[in-house]
């Protein structure tokens, strides 16, 4: 049902105490870069990410979003394999500094919206929690997602990431290259 059956190999842990040392609910670990597709998740078992959600749906959504950082680590080669500039940006925007580049978003929107017709979970509202890794991916690397990115994400989350998109470019923090980006058009 999800990731094409990429993720074949996928060990999941409890790890406590993740939010406290990482500042983070989850996060995933390639112990054999030499396998493509195995990958561990750690999830903390207090994680509660999703505001609206109860502990079961907060963890299944923790769940499917580091597997979508697994699933674009193991299957997009990474910028050391990059022969050249244009490659090495796209990758820079598509997978971003931290994970949440417009490639993961995309690929979240689509497990999202299976979450949403499968199991049951309100996982539009559940994007409304996802501001903050966007704003940070954004703040960190400057590469704010465009129209044709956003066009690639499961039209029931578009709205909700364009209004993120407004709203982050209308905070006085915002990168100085997205507003020269936006002076170029």
């Amino acid at each position: 049902m999800f990731f094409l059956g990429r993720l074949s190999r996928c060990r999941f842990d409890w790890q406590e105490d993740l939010l406290n040392e990482e500042d983070v609910y989850g996060k995933n670990v390639f112990p054999d870069m030499g396998s493509r597709n195995w990958a561990a998740l750690h999830i903390d078992p207090d994680v509660s990410y999703y505001q609206d959600l109860g502990l079961r749906d907060n963890t299944i959504m923790t769940i499917l979003h580091e597997c979508a950082h697994a699933f674009l680590r193991i299957w997009i080669c990474d910028d050391s394999k990059c022969k050249t500039v244009k490659c090495k940006d796209v990758h820079a925007m598509g997978i971003g500094g931290r994970g949440h580049g417009y490639l993961w978003l995309q690929l979240t929107s689509h497990v999202y919206a299976v979450a949403h017709n499968f199991l049951g979970i309100n996982t539009v509202d559940a994007a409304e929690d996802l501001r903050d890794s966007m704003y940070n991916e954004w703040q960190a690397t400057g590469n704010v997602p465009g129209w044709r990115h956003v066009r690639g994400c499961h039209w029931r989350y578009r709205f909700r990431v364009v209004a993120f998109i407004r709203e982050y470019k209308d905070r006085p923090w915002v990168s100085p290259r997205i507003n020269d980006e936006e002076d170029a058009r």
